[in-house]
C-alpha cells in the first residue's frame, strides 16, 4: 500500500518534437516521503519528462501539480524555489569554485546553512575534508554527491535524480544511497531515473516503466520486474516469445 500524501501529480503529459511524440499522455504520482523509480529503455521519454516537470520544457498537453499547486507553466527558477530540485546525468557543479563556495552559493550566501544543515551531510558522504578543493577537481561520483548536498542546501522537498549512479564506482554508489536514505528519513521525496535495476529495486518502493513516451507498466519493484511488459520494453516481443527479434 502506497502512502496517501500526494506531492507530485502528472496528468496527461504530452510533448511533441516535430512529428515525434516524446511523451504520450503520461500519468504518474509521487507521494510525500516515497522514493519512486522511472525506468525504461533509451529514448523512452524519461529525461524529457524530467525536463518538463522541472520547467526546462513546456508540455503540449497535460498538467503538473506540485504540493497542491499547478506549476505547469512556471519557469525553472520558480519551480526550484518552490522546493523541487533537479540533478543531471552530467554533473553541473561550478568547476572553478570550491566545494564550500558551491554550497554557499546554493544556500544564498547563508554560511550558517552550510555549517548547521549541510555539515552533517558532508560528513555522511565523506566530503567534509574537501571544502577548499575546486569542485572541478572532484571525481564524477563526488561531484554527484556535491550536487545532492547542494540541492539539500536549497531546502528541496522533491528531488528529481537523472541517472545518479551512472559512471560512479561502488564506493560512491554506497555514499549516494546513504545520502538518499538519510534525506528521506528527514522527509525528502525522490523521483529517480536509472538503468541499474538492482539499485532501483533496493531504493524504490514504487516504479513506473516508460516506453515510447507512455506509462507502460507500474507497481512495486517485484511487480514491475516480473511483468512481461518489462522484458518486452527492453528486449522486444521476440524475446518474450522465445525467439529474439533478428
Amino acid at each position: 500500500m502506497r502512502p496517501d500524501s500526494l506531492l507530485l501529480e502528472v496528468s496527461g503529459l504530452t510533448k511533441h518534437f516535430g512529428g515525434v511524440v516524446a511523451v504520450d499522455d503520461l500519468d504518474l504520482r509521487v507521494n510525500r516521503g516515497e522514493i519512486v523509480g522511472l525506468i525504461g529503455p533509451n529514448g523512452s521519454g524519461k529525461t524529457t519528462t524530467f525536463n518538463i516537470i522541472s520547467g526546462a520544457l513546456r508540455p503540449d498537453e497535460g498538467t503538473i501539480v506540485f504540493d497542491g499547486t499547478d506549476i505547469t507553466s512556471w519557469p525553472t527558477y520558480r519551480i526550484a524555489r518552490a522546493g523541487l530540485a533537479r540533478t543531471f546525468q552530467l554533473t553541473r557543479v561550478f568547476d572553478e569554485m570550491t566545494v564550500y563556495e558551491n554550497l554557499v552559493a546554493a544556500a544564498g550566501s547563508r554560511a550558517e546553512v552550510v555549517e548547521e544543515r549541510i555539515g552533517p551531510l558532508l560528513e555522511l558522504v565523506r566530503l567534509e575534508d574537501h571544502l577548499a578543493m575546486p569542485a572541478g577537481n572532484l571525481s564524477i561520483g563526488q561531484q554527484k554527491l556535491l550536487e545532492m548536498v547542494r540541492a539539500a542546501a536549497l531546502g528541496a522537498d522533491l528531488f528529481l535524480l537523472d541517472e545518479p549512479f551512472a559512471g560512479i564506482n561502488p564506493t560512491m554508489e554506497r555514499h549516494l544511497i546513504d545520502l538518499i536514505n538519510h534525506l528521506q528519513s528527514e522527509g525528502s521525496t525522490f523521483l529517480l531515473i536509472d538503468h541499474e535495476m538492482q539499485l532501483v529495486t533496493e531504493l524504490c518502493s514504487y516504479i513506473y516503466l516508460m516506453d515510447f513516451g507512455r506509462n507502460f507498466a507500474e507497481g512495486t519493484p517485484e511487480e514491475v520486474r516480473e511483468d512481461p511488459r518489462t522484458l518486452e520494453a527492453y528486449f522486444g516481443k521476440g524475446y518474450i516469445a522465445g525467439t529474439r527479434d533478428q
